[in-house]
């Protein structure tokens, strides 16, 4: 489902984003085995690669996540929560604990429409 006709927000960043791209897909001064410029995209990685080799919890996580996907966000949530709470609140809950992780309830296959049974 994508934005609304007219949504703006799309294009917020786009150009660093753009120019970024640009300048990671340039040729790097550094020659791969057959002689030919390497892409500095490819010296990144390689840097990356590199560095959780030696053990940089950051850069493992880093290759971790772009090889296997991100780990998905868990919530705990008890019996007596839900029969305190309503469906509703737990759901906002939710919304509130995957913020700014690119997950949704709904992308999990949950939503309003859902029942809880006790």
């Amino acid at each position: 489902m994508g934005a609304p006709k007219g949504n703006q927000n799309g294009k917020k960043g786009k150009e660093w984003s753009d120019a970024l791209r640009k300048a990671v897909y340039r040729p790097s001064n550094e020659v791969n085995d057959e002689g030919q410029r390497k892409r500095r995209l490819e010296v990144i990685a390689d840097k990356v690669a590199t560095l959780a080799e030696n053990g940089e919890m950051s850069a493992i996580k880093e290759v971790g996540e772009r090889l296997d996907g991100k780990s998905p966000a868990y919530m705990e949530v008890s019996h007596s929560d839900i029969t305190e709470r309503t469906y509703e609140q737990l759901l906002e809950e939710l919304r509130q604990e995957l913020e700014g992780t690119g997950i949704s309830p709904e992308s999990l296959g949950i939503s309003a429409r859902d029942q809880v049974t006790h």
